[in-house]
Order: structure tokens, then sequence, then C-alpha cells
């Protein structure tokens, strides 16, 4: 079962007061750009550590922080002076060091597999397995 984008419609309405015109009003391109990378990128981080979002989800938060990142709280359009592929670079390789969502995400979701790894008689592994592995327990004897 995959969650749909009105599923984390929350998290793109907190993205979006956080944005709000009166905080971008005034501020330069590198306070947007620090904004963007600690503020608005952070938001979904917490979600991400649990759901591994569609392409589409990604999509429409990058289209947010590029938004705020080229043309702030001003209503008239800007031109995008880079793609947002681009600018979610590391500052090494010619970018801006802005968190690349899903990167991040695949990040935060192999994390997982890592401290299974780690703790595979742990507590929290044994309700998991238990509760949504019950197939692959009952086949094979054990995962």
């Amino acid at each position: 079962m995959h969650l749909n984008i009105e599923a984390f419609s929350p998290i793109m309405l907190k993205m979006n007061k956080r944005s709000d015109p009166r905080k971008g009003k005034n501020l330069t391109s590198g306070s947007r750009q620090i904004l963007t990378n600690s503020c608005l990128s952070s938001i979904p981080l917490y979600c991400m550590g649990f759901y591994g979002l569609q392409d589409g989800v990604h999509k429409k938060m990058d289209g947010m922080r590029s938004k705020f990142l080229w043309q702030g709280a001003e209503e008239k359009f800007r031109y995008h002076m880079a793609k947002f592929e681009m600018v979610c670079r590391p500052k090494d390789q010619g970018g801006l060091g802005i968190i690349n969502t899903k990167i991040m995400n695949d990040c935060l979701l192999v994390k997982w597999i890592w401290k299974i790894h780690l703790e595979p008689n742990s507590l929290w592994f044994k309700i998991l397995k238990a509760k949504y592995m019950k197939s692959l327990v009952v086949s094979s004897g054990r995962v």
C-alpha cells in the first residue's frame, strides 16, 4: 500500500506556512538558501524516516523549496538560475548544498536495515516482525 500526495498534505501546508511572504520579503538570496536548507528541508525529515515518499511528493516539495529559494516572497515570476538538481549538489561539486529529499529519504530508510542488521533480536524488531511479517515467519520459520 502506497500513500498518495494527499496523505502528505499536512507537511506541505507546514512548509507553505514556513515560506510565509512576511518571512522572505526582505531576505537576500543567501539568507533564503540558509532558510531553505535549515527549515524547509527539515520539516519532512521525520516522515521520511518511516515512509518511502513517491516521486510526486518529492517533486512538490522541491517545487515549493525552489520557488522560495529563487523568488522569495514576491508574487511576480523570476527565472530560476539553475535546475534544482544542480542546486542540491554539495558545494564542492558546484551546488548550493541544499538537501536532496529523494536521497535523504532513501538514506533514512536504509538506516532501519542497518539497525536490524546490528540488533536482530531487539524487542522493537520482534514486534514489527510479528505484526507485519507473519507470512515470512510462518513459511520459512525465521526471517
